[in-house]
């Protein structure tokens, strides 16, 4: 740019937008204005007062003067004397109406014709000087009257009425004067502020110029000169010492810019070798938590899928048990590992919760269980308390609480050689909707000073801990992070030497109340228990001592008369027990001693040891109702969603490694898969061009060709020979770094993450089978045009009541529906059959979109507690009105399958348990 143009920039730049001169000749208008506005308001009161005594005094004259002519004519009542008297008030101006009366009231005569309002003048002789002007400004006349005086006597009275229309033509001459004033007042006031902003303006300007003149030369050595010793002096001298300053800045600047260049060089260099060492020390940290877990999670595939097809197949009660810990131990350690990979997410607040109904009793139950081989195997008591209080549901993260419960008890174990670990659920009595766990144990214990700090990072009681129990420190860390997400609380209380007590508080969230804990079947019934370790003994008292029995301990297998007893294996009496009495025995994992007593009969039901509160609570409902125990936990196997079958699939499975595909083989092969193995990617392209499939599992590490390269070739293959696309999920064990998202760039349709179960495999595979496509596509017709027949079961396989869905939602228990079931039961049978009758009307009165709302309204209240039949009719229903295809067949049998559901459902509602149970359990369930 030009110095011309950078010149014209800055002058323009240092134009004000409003100078001290102009606001100065403002200031002057505003207070000249203020001061004739002022001047002018008194001015018009003094007129308005002035106008007010003047013209009363004028009224009262003319009406004495018109009173005296006319005297003698009233005197004589001589109208005509009168008028003549009166009549030249119309000869003056302003006059408007006049009025004689005599003394008696009488009207004698009238001159003229005035309106006049209430507030209208109305003056007295002699108050002239007391009226106020804003009264004559309201008024639009004045009246005044005299008296008729004749021979000293009053005869009568004259009323005279004048307007006050000249009172404006005064005031307006008033408002002239005043502000020809004012434009005089303001012409000397602008003449003398123009030569006062000259000696104040003119300094002012200067040092502006003189601002950017530096600005624009940057010459810091340059000054400007004070004419004045007043505040711009000042100003000026201000502005000279700021200079100075910066010129002696430059100076400093500029010997320092010499070797700034090379300092910055230098810094430069340093700054960007730590970045890149950060950088790769971040990437390395990465591909470790990467390549590790990837390592880890291959072979676990393996012990997690196996062990989970062992615990489902058709073994014994106890190898069962043997394969279902196998199982839920590779559960535990695959959330160690998350739990590592998650670590950076909880530190950075990005930790993710859910909030679904979970059972705490179950939690704890699960955790004593997997815990149970270690505790014996230190001769330790490890038991759970549950209190019946505790509601049966509650809202949260079911694996967080899980793991911060397993933390705090594993901590016990670790820190405990003699004694017990007793882990208590129940409402926090402090905080009202919440619910607390506490673990409990005998162990070392920690020192008070230690104990602020006991939840901190790599933070353990004391140096030795690590030497001599191991672990990191890292555990309370996170648990009190999870906590603190889940707006909870933990705390620890501890004596040293004798044990310490960690706990923690969370929010209910939506919670739903358990059932009575049972009672005894009559008053005074009587229980022993004989069995080892404290704590157990404790709480099997606490059970007893809740449900009404008059529990006691006993220390040997002497005699005893008890209607209940519990006892250890080798506690058990030879003696023979009296009719109706019940004999407990605690098993122990992997000991079959108590399950030999009960084939003998010796004993009447074993019970796991560590307790389980569900299994003590079933015992005591069939005890109260005097139903045999034998079985009965056994019958309590829990009910799992089976995962959906997939007969005849087609799948072909590409895995390089052998185990891998056994898994997969025998996997698919429980879910009716029929199975193609390849053992690369190359292998894989070319199984893909020979046969057919409905899907394909893609391992993306694999010799020769990957997974990735496989399914990129497979893509182009079908793009050039126009077939039809092959839905790929790609297996792999990278859940973090690149290799966790490089299948979608691939071209996979989803991804299977390493280990996985049967029943993600089963859902993954549920989404791609040919059978799920088609009816995502179209509408059930099948279902449809049964329906439109008249047909109430719309597809035999759907039931009219999912019960499996009701169990995994824990809406259905072993004692029938829960009592919240049985409220929302209660609300279906009120509103679902009036559905169904509003459909008909709508159609009889030809309102299709009344149809499919209603439709919509009954399929909404029926997804949620099972009706499966129902929905998928009245989704169709739904779909038809929609297209304005509705029948009265499609109706009639919507109506006909409602009526069989509610039919259902009014016995489920009962105190009858669900179809699947014994009569046995029905009456333990009533009884209770």
């Amino acid at each position: 740019m030009s110095d011309g143009t950078s010149s014209t920039r800055i002058i323009a730049n240092r134009a004000p937008k409003r100078s001290i001169a102009r606001k100065l000749a403002f200031l002057v208008a505003i207070a000249v204005a203020t001061a004739a506005m002022t001047m002018s308001a008194v001015l018009l009161w003094q007129e308005t007062k002035r106008y007010a005594v003047t013209k009363s005094e004028s009224l009262f004259a003319s009406a004495h003067v018109f009173a005296s002519a006319a005297a003698q004519g009233v005197a004589e009542k001589n109208q005509t004397a009168v008028y003549q008297a009166i009549k030249a008030i119309g000869q003056i101006p302003g006059l408007l109406y006049a009025r004689i009366e005599n003394n008696r009231g009488q009207l004698l005569a009238v001159m003229g014709g005035a309106t006049q309002l209430d507030g209208d003048l109305r003056i007295k002789e002699g108050q002239a000087l007391s009226i106020s002007p804003l009264d004559v400004f309201n008024s639009r006349s004045i009246q005044v009257e005299a008296p008729i005086v004749n021979g000293g006597v009053d005869i009568g009275k004259f009323t005279l009425v004048a307007d006050t229309k000249d009172l404006a033509d005064e005031l307006a001459d008033a408002l002239k004067g005043a502000a020809l004033g004012a434009l005089v007042a303001l012409a000397i006031g602008l003449l003398v502020s123009m030569r006062l902003q000259k000696g104040v303006t003119r300094p002012v300007f200067e040092l502006s110029e003189a601002i950017w003149r530096i600005r624009r030369n940057h010459d810091y050595a340059d000054r400007v000169a004070a004419k004045s010793d007043d505040e711009v002096g000042l100003l000026i001298d201000g502005f000279n010492a700021m200079l100075e300053e910066l010129e002696e800045r430059d100076k400093s600047l500029a010997a320092h810019r010499r070797n700034l260049e090379k300092e910055v060089g230098d810094r430069t260099q340093d700054l960007r070798l730590a970045k890149d060492a950060a950088e790769m020390a971040n990437a390395a940290k990465s591909d470790f938590l990467a390549t590790m877990s990837h390592e880890i999670r291959t072979p676990m595939n393996g012990v997690m899928v196996m062990a989970e097809l062992l615990a489902a197949s058709d073994l014994p009660e106890r190898q069962r048990r043997y394969a279902e810990v196998i199982s839920k131990s590779g559960q535990s350690l695959l959330a160690i590992i998350n739990d590592i990979l998650d670590f950076s997410k909880i530190e950075s607040g990005k930790l993710q919760l859910e909030k679904i109904a979970l059972d705490p009793s179950a939690l704890a139950e699960d955790v004593t269980s997997l815990f149970a081989a270690r505790a014996r195997e230190k001769g330790l008591d490890l038991v759970s308390y549950v209190s019946p209080a505790t509601p049966r549901f509650i809202t949260g993260d079911p694996i967080r609480i899980n793991q911060v419960i397993g933390n705090l008890v594993n901590n016990a174990l670790k820190f405990t050689e003699t004694g017990s670990v007793i882990l208590k659920v129940g409402p926090d009595p402090k905080r009202e909707g919440h619910i607390r766990f506490a673990v409990t144990d005998t162990g070392v214990g920690i020192r008070a000073h230690k104990l602020k700090d006991i939840f901190g990072v790599f933070t353990q009681a004391d140096q030795s801990t690590t030497r001599r129990f191991g672990g990191t420190g890292l555990g309370l860390a996170i648990s009190k992070r999870l906590i603190d997400s889940m707006d909870g609380e933990i705390e620890v209380k501890s004596v040293y030497g004798r044990g310490s007590t960690f706990s923690f508080s969370i929010p209910t969230g939506e919670a739903e109340n358990g059932d009575a804990w049972p009672r005894a079947r009559r008053a005074g019934m009587t229980a022993a228990v004989a069995v080892t370790g404290e704590a157990t003994r404790a709480t099997l008292l606490r059970y007893l001592s809740e449900a009404g029995y008059e529990s006691a301990a006993v220390q040997d297998k002497a005699e005893f008369s008890a209607d209940l007893m519990i006892a250890d294996p080798d506690r058990v009496p030879q003696a023979r027990r009296a009719e109706g009495d019940y004999l407990l025995c605690l098993a122990t994992f992997g000991d079959p001693a108590a399950h030999r007593l009960v084939q003998e009969r010796r004993a009447d039901a074993a019970v796991s040891r560590p307790l389980r509160r569900s299994e003590i609570g079933l015992l005591l409902r069939r005890i109260r109702v005097g139903h045999k125990l034998a079985g009965a936990l056994d019958q309590r196997k829990t009910r799992k969603e089976e995962p959906q079958r997939q007969d005849g699939l087609r799948v072909l499975v590409a895995d390089d490694t052998a185990i891998n595909r056994e898994v997969a083989i025998e996997t698919l092969r429980q879910l009716g898969a029929v199975v193609t193995t390849a053992e690369n990617g190359r292998e894989a392209v070319a199984a893909v061009e020979s046969q057919t499939f409905d899907v394909a599992l893609m391992d993306v590490s694999m010799p020769e060709m990957d997974g990735f390269e496989a399914t990129r070739r497979i893509r182009d293959a079908e793009r050039q020979g126009q077939r039809p696309r092959l839905p790929i999920i790609a297996v792999t064990a990278h859940v973090v770094g690149d290799a966790a998202d490089a299948w979608r760039a691939a071209g996979m349709d989803d991804v299977l993450h390493k280990p996985y179960t049967i029943q993600s495999l089963a859902k993954r595979l549920s989404k791609f089978a040919p059978s799920n496509a088609s009816e995502a596509a179209e509408p059930p017709v099948g279902i449809a045009a049964k329906a439109e027949a008249g047909d109430v079961a719309a597809s035999p396989a759907m039931a009219l009541l999912n019960e499996d869905k009701l169990r995994e939602l824990k809406l259905l228990t072993e004692n029938g529906p829960t009592p919240f079931l049985r409220r929302v039961f209660s609300l279906y049978l009120e509103h679902a059959p009036k559905a169904a009758t509003e459909m008909r009307q709508a159609l009889e009165r030809g309102d299709v979109r009344a149809v499919g709302r209603a439709a919509h309204a009954l399929k909404s209240m029926s997804l949620n507690i099972g009706v499966d039949r129902v929905v998928s009719i009245a989704e169709d229903l739904e779909r038809r009105a929609n297209a304005s295809a509705v029948s009265i067949e499609a109706i009639d049998a919507l109506e006909s399958t409602v009526q069989a559901t509610c039919a259902l459902i009014e016995r489920f509602r009962g105190a009858e348990a669900p179809a699947a149970e014994s009569s046995e359990e029905q009456a333990c369930a009533a009884a209770s």
